[in-house]
C-alpha cells in the first residue's frame, strides 16, 4: 500500500530541502538517487520521485545560469 502523503512528504519536500541546503551552504556536489520507474511514473510514489528529479534538474539549470557554485547529479538505479 503506499501512502501519498508520506511519498510527497519523502520524495519531494524531503529533495527539496536537501538540495536548497546544499546550494546554500555552497556544497561542491549533490547526488540525487533516484528508480528508473520515475521515467514512466504508474502511481504516487514515482510520480513524487519524478517531481523531484525535475526540481533538482530546474535547481541545476539556475544554479549555471546564475554562477552557482553546487553541481548536482541524478543517478537512475535499474531493477
Amino acid at each position: 500500500m503506499i501512502f501519498v502523503s508520506e511519498a510527497i512528504q519523502t520524495n519531494i519536500s524531503g529533495t527539496v530541502n536537501i538540495a536548497d541546503l546544499a546550494v546554500k551552504y555552497r556544497v561542491s556536489r549533490m547526488v540525487m538517487m533516484s528508480v528508473t520507474n520515475a521515467r514512466h511514473p504508474e502511481n504516487a510514489m514515482e510520480y513524487s520521485k519524478r517531481v523531484a528529479e525535475m526540481y533538482v534538474q530546474s535547481s541545476y539549470c539556475r544554479l549555471k545560469r546564475d554562477k552557482g557554485e553546487t553541481d548536482m547529479f541524478i543517478v537512475r538505479l535499474g531493477e
